[in-house]
């Protein structure tokens, strides 16, 4: 469970850089890419269809891809959390653990 307004907020109102998924605010491929803001399809959802990930570099294509077939073109999937125990291996690498465990 989030603890504070931070965590929260990154929880349910992140943004996961898909290819073919936006720009979004702060248009982070515009800056790295020569094309046009409409190269890259929506400023906050991107491209429109599977077809449109032909256009994309090569390393951006499997993932544009993903995003119209297993992640069936979601925007703002939904999440459900569930407390899960911390895994043992981490804590022994780590030191960390869980204050609820």
């Amino acid at each position: 469970m989030p603890t504070t307004l931070r965590e929260l907020l990154w929880l349910h109102l992140r943004r996961d850089p898909i290819p073919g998924g936006g720009l979004g605010g702060v248009n982070s491929c515009m800056d790295q890419s020569s094309k046009p803001a409409t190269f890259w399809g929506s400023q906050t959802l991107g491209l429109s269809s599977a077809g449109d990930c032909d256009r994309l570099a090569p390393a951006l294509k499997d993932g544009c891809l993903w995003r119209f077939g297993w992640f069936a073109g979601a925007q703002k999937p939904s999440v459900d959390f569930e407390h899960v125990k911390y895994p043992a291996a981490i804590t022994a690498n780590t030191g960390c653990s869980r204050n609820d465990e």
